[in-house]
């Protein structure tokens, strides 16, 4: 009875194509963006600290320049006991002219100095400037002459003091000047041995500082604090204005907190805007550099690549969907004629008539399905040959009436193969290449059966059943079945590298042995017999085959098996398993191969990598176990 389909055809590859067209560029729009956004980062990082290292060696370089001419001028010019001529007026008053042509040429040629004196600390805790060079061009070109120094250096003096135990300070004093200024301490011994605990105390205009970090990046910024978290330096000069309290911002308390540098640290700024940071810290003063970037400016590029992707996605989408839309009206008719076969294949009726109508690949699917046809009836037959006797011996026994109906008790070896994913092999093949390929594997996989006195009681499509011990036993059967895997798996080996060069796909199989009594002998009618055995060995045979799959495995044994060849192979024990039917529990081996044979794999991951099996997830493992009837009680 023909079913009536629920959806069309043309809904259906309209629905499909979008799905795949939806996911390749969402997929292709997600990988690329990721991407995209971590070259990003660590663009982002790189320049960070390639720019926060830069200003800190610059800074780093300022201030030990500063210092060391600050001590030359201090040394040459402040450091000069005048008190000893105060009995020589004249000579007095000529030191005293020199030493304002040296303070005037000092400052023409430094102009980043505003002040330079040597202080020391009394003994009420105030600050005292010994002696002192004031920079009065700057302070005149800047109407700073109502700045009292003293009142300054005094208003910091807490800050100051801190250098009178050896640390250099930099302090932040422009709310004095209503400009830029900075204040710089450094410890410095005069040459006079009766005053002691003394420093220079310099005062500075920032400027070339300010400049230094000023990036040709808009969308980069920089700023020094101090040890006390306190801005010195910004692009902004508001900000050295007034002091803002940048310690606040999360890079900077862990810049203060950190023993290590450079480090980078993704902040909130005052605006609310994320920040990509990075700071290092200068051994002068302990002061830090701050470099960051906004992070919504940086990833600009990447979400306007983003929009762009959406779109082409859509558009692309829409073009598919009117494409496919009056494309499937052309291959709805032989695709509908391709059904009705499909239900005669499904029906044994191999015996199809069909003739491609047009010249594309739904033509090219009919005479392919025609040659499939032919192919399954020409299957058929090759069952129906190899089924009815595929062992020389038994031919024999047959021919000469030495079996007949019935069977007898064996104990015997049985051996069950199986490829893999054969079905999904299959459709990916013309039907003629389908039968080549059996031919060839079979041919290869019934020699090492036969090479190791084994009898192949039947094919099962691509699944093979051999046993030995029956209808004549050597003696060591289960050696013999074993050895045959070995020999199985070598070839498939070897067949797949030959397949590999000549570009097809590759195969593997899975393979169980058991050891056990059966009933051996003749079943069926007198016109149409067939050698069998049958018994739960059998079957456990099959089942232990199945399990390769969750396994991870090519070639499991029984525990029957092994107890009888325990000396002779290397194995590794799987998880115990019980088995519907049978109330104890059960032990399997996979085999790695002979004791004696030294290129053998050592281990299952070996193993795997040799034959190029892939263990399942536990999930799918799971899954195959319970279909299979079978549970995993121990590991």
């Amino acid at each position: 009875m023909k079913k009536k389909f629920k959806y069309k055809i043309g809904f259906k590859l309209i629905a499909i194509i979008s799905l795949i067209i939806i996911t390749a560029l969402s997929s292709m729009t997600y990988i690329t963006s990721s991407l995209s956004r971590r070259e990003m980062e660590r663009n982002i990082d790189d320049q960070n600290l390639q720019t926060v290292n830069l200003i800190a060696l610059n800074t780093q370089f300022y201030f030990t320049t500063i210092i060391n001419k600050s001590e030359i001028i201090a040394s040459t010019i402040l450091d000069n006991n005048l008190e000893k001529y105060a009995l020589y007026s004249d000579l007095a008053r000529i030191l005293n002219q020199n030493k304002q042509i040296m303070a005037d040429l000092v400052f023409t040629r430094d102009k980043d100095f505003i002040f330079i004196g040597i202080a020391r600390k009394t003994s009420a805790g105030s600050i005292e400037i010994l002696n002192s060079l004031m920079n009065q061009q700057y302070l005149n070109e800047n109407n700073l002459n109502d700045v009292k120094i003293d009142s300054v250096i005094n208003g910091i003096s807490g800050s100051i003091i801190n250098g009178f135990a050896g640390l250099n300070e930099v302090i932040n004093i422009s709310p004095y000047f209503t400009r830029p200024a900075i204040c710089i301490t450094s410890p410095y011994r005069m040459s006079d041995p009766q005053i002691n605990d003394t420093i220079l105390v310099i005062i500075i205009s920032p400027e070339k500082l300010i400049k230094s970090i000023e990036s040709q990046n808009k969308l980069v910024s920089s700023f020094i604090v101090n040890r006390q978290g306190e801005i010195l330096i910004h692009e902004n000069p508001e900000f050295i204005l007034k002091k803002t309290e940048f310690k606040n911002l999360k890079i900077v308390d862990t810049f203060l907190k950190s023993r290590t540098s450079p480090m980078k640290q993704e902040y909130e700024y005052f605006d609310r805007t994320l920040h990509i940071g990075s700071f290092q810290k200068v051994s002068f003063g302990d002061c830090g550099i701050i470099t960051s970037i906004p992070k919504n400016e940086a990833f600009k590029p990447v979400l306007r690549n983003q929009k762009i992707s959406i779109y082409i996605t859509l558009i692309v989408l829409s073009i598919a969907i009117l494409t496919v839309y009056f494309f499937s009206k052309s291959i709805s008719r032989p695709i509908k004629t391709l059904v009705e076969a499909t239900r005669n294949i499904l029906q044994g009726i191999y015996n199809i008539k069909l003739k491609a109508t047009t010249r594309d690949e739904i033509g090219e699917l009919t005479a392919a399905f025609q040659n499939m046809s032919n192919g399954l009836a020409e299957r058929e037959k090759i069952k129906d040959a190899f089924g009815k006797f595929v062992n020389k011996d038994i031919a024999e026994k047959v021919m000469k009436n030495e079996l007949t109906l019935g069977g007898e008790r064996k104990n015997v070896a049985i051996l069950f193969s199986d490829l893999r994913s054969f079905t999904s092999i299959s459709e990916s093949l013309q039907p003629e290449e389908v039968v080549e390929f059996l031919n060839e594997y079979l041919s290869l996989m019934v020699h090492c059966i036969n090479t190791t006195k084994g009898v192949v009681d039947k094919f099962i499509g691509d699944a093979i059943m051999a046993v030995w011990g029956t209808p004549i036993s050597y003696g060591n059967d289960t050696e013999n079945a074993i050895n045959a895997a070995l020999i199985m798996r070598k070839k498939l080996y070897e067949y797949n590298l030959q397949r590999k060069k000549q570009k097809k796909f590759t195969i593997h199989f899975g393979i169980g042995i058991n050891t056990g009594n059966v009933i051996a002998g003749q079943i069926g009618s007198e016109t149409r017999m067939e050698y069998t055995v049958i018994g739960d060995a059998v079957n456990f045979a099959s089942r232990i085959e199945a399990l390769n799959k969750p396994f991870g495995t090519d070639i499991l044994i029984s525990h029957d098996s092994y107890m009888l060849v325990k000396d002779k192979y290397d194995v590794v024990p799987m998880e115990q398993i019980t088995v519907k039917g049978k109330k104890d529990t059960q032990q399997i081996y996979a085999v790695l191969g002979r004791l004696n044979v030294m290129n053998r794999p050592k281990n299952l991951e070996q193993l795997r990598k040799i034959t190029g099996i892939k263990p399942q997830d536990q999930r799918k493992r799971n899954i195959d176990l319970k279909e299979n009837k079978y549970e995993i009680i121990s590991n």
